[in-house]
């Protein structure tokens, strides 16, 4: 694990180490505030976003089915759901992370983000103030 000593200004131990691996089951805002400038390569990341409030698509048919996600949701996870609050930490802002993102990425490399269309413009202004 030398790699390790160069990604990160602290002693921070990880929860499970390799050659060239490193996992953490922890807060990532927490983990990524530990890391080096321009220490990274690649981010690919899903990060918490709101979700939409209805999902699925139109079939050949006409009858509209649910996202697997939203189909299955009842109850309290039903009203969230459709408020965009499902998941834990699901309101954490653009503004929040991008900033830390941007930071570690060394320069001409890529950040690759799983989005859904009801925040691209969020994610997009966030991304143009911290100059990505």
């Amino acid at each position: 694990m030398a790699f390790f000593n160069e990604l990160f200004n602290e002693n921070v131990a990880p929860d499970y180490g390799a050659e060239n691996t490193v996992l953490f089951n922890a807060d990532c805002m927490k983990v990524l505030q530990t890391m080096k400038d321009n220490s990274i390569d690649l981010i690919v990341t899903d990060p918490p976003y709101r979700i939409t409030g209805g999902g699925g698509e139109l079939t050949k048919n006409g009858k509209k089915y649910g996202s697997a996600l939203l189909s299955h949701a009842v109850g309290d996870n039903l009203k969230n759901a459709k408020n965009g609050k499902l998941f834990d930490y699901n309101d954490i802002k653009f503004s929040e992370w991008l900033p830390e993102i941007y930071r570690i990425l060394k320069e001409g490399t890529h950040c690759y983000l799983f989005i859904n269309t009801k925040n691209l413009f969020d994610l997009w202004e966030s991304a143009e103030k911290v100059r990505f």
